[in-house]
């Protein structure tokens, strides 16, 4: 009798059962490699957003802020989007709304006083050091953090283990008590 080219059930089965287990195994670093990349992203188009708008007051000459909402009135959560605006003719005006951070990743304001960016037309801002820090919500602690100094400076960093924790919990280390 003649064998048939191919392979048997048993082969396909252990085949598949090593690739299952290989899935397996890759899957948490994936999850990990995928997180901190949206982390990545958000903190990428955040910071190109601060710089708009600072580029902006520069160049037109006005006041322009960034705010978490249309009203600024949830200063610390930045994870549903944010408006760039400018004050024209005594009124803010939205110039741009970007879309909310992906899954599993947030945003919050670290700092006192004012908690989002404003830039006058000299370019520099009306508030003390700003962080704000964009996070993962889920495992191990990842953040990244963008500061607005006084002289409109916008820089970015990783941020502490600290920042990444309370921005995990949706708390500012100014908000807990006895801090």
């Amino acid at each position: 009798m003649r064998a048939c080219p191919g392979f048997t059930w048993i082969e396909l089965a252990t085949t598949l059962a090593v690739a299952a287990l290989l899935a397996a195994l890759a899957a948490p670093t994936l999850s990990a490699t995928t997180d901190r990349w949206r982390v990545r992203m958000s903190h990428d188009a955040l910071l190109a957003a601060a710089q708009e708008a600072r580029s902006s007051a520069l160049f037109g000459q006005t006041r322009t802020r960034l705010c978490p909402t249309a009203l600024c009135d949830t200063p610390r959560n930045w994870t549903g989007g944010w408006h760039r605006q400018a004050l024209k003719d005594g009124q803010w005006t939205t110039t741009r709304v970007d879309p909310p951070l992906p899954p599993h990743v947030r945003a919050i304001t670290h700092g006192r006083g004012q908690h989002h960016p404003r830039f006058d037309p000299d370019g520099t801002s009306r508030n003390e050091n700003l962080s704000i820090a964009i996070c993962t919500t889920r495992g191990r602690p990842y953040a990244k953090k963008i500061v607005i100094a006084p002289s409109g400076r916008i820089r970015s960093e990783v941020a502490s283990d600290g920042d990444a924790q309370a921005c995990m919990k949706k708390v500012a280390p100014f908000d807990q008590p006895n801090a």
